[in-house]
C-alpha cells in the first residue's frame, strides 16, 4: 500500500509552552535559542496533507509560514501578553547534567527532557506552507485570558 510520511517541523499548540512560560512572567531557555523553526498550525498541516495526498512522494518536510528562532518566538509571547521579557539562558551542559540525573529517578521526564535538550541544539525547518501566523496564535491565546 503506498504511503506518504508527513513530517511537520512542530506545532503551533507545542508553541503553545512558550506562551504559558511568558504568562508567569519568567522564561528559562536551553542553549543560546537562535536555532530556527517554523512551526504550522493544524488547519495548515491537515489542508497540505489533503493536497499531496495523492503526489506520491515517500516523505515530505513541512512547515509554517514563518521561521524564526526561539528567542523570537519567546518574544512573541511576551508581546502578546503585554509583559516585559524576562529570559534565563540555561547552558546545553547544564542541561545534559540534568539529564543524566534525572534519568536515575525518573525515564519519563528524562524522555521529554532528552527531546527538550536535541530539540534545542537544532534547526527545525521545513518547505513554508499555509497562512496562518504564529504571532496571531499567541494574540489570540492572549485576548482569551
Amino acid at each position: 500500500m503506498p504511503c506518504t510520511v508527513i513530517r511537520p517541523t512542530g506545532f503551533f499548540s507545542d508553541m503553545g509552552m512558550f506562551f504559558s512560560m511568558a504568562r508567569s512572567g519568567h522564561m528559562f531557555m536551553l542553549g543560546d535559542s537562535e536555532n530556527r523553526i517554523n512551526p504550522i498550525h493544524g488547519a495548515d498541516l491537515a489542508k497540505f496533507c489533503g493536497d499531496v495526498v495523492e503526489g506520491g512522494e515517500r516523505e515530505i518536510g513541512v512547515g509554517g509560514p514563518d521561521t524564526c528562532s526561539f528567542n523570537e518566538t519567546v518574544t512573541m509571547a511576551f508581546n502578546a501578553l503585554r509583559k516585559n521579557q524576562w529570559i534565563s539562558q540555561i547552558p546545553m551542559r547544564v542541561g545534559d547534567a540534568a539529564l543524566f540525573l534525572t534519568g536515575f529517578f525518573n525515564k519519563g521526564l528524562a524522555e521529554v527532557m532528552s527531546f527538550a535538550i536535541a530539540v534545542s541544539g537544532m534547526d527545525t525547518v521545513a518547505t513554508a506552507t499555509g497562512t496562518r501566523h504564529l504571532g496571531d496564535f499567541y494574540r489570540e491565546l492572549a485576548s482569551r485570558e
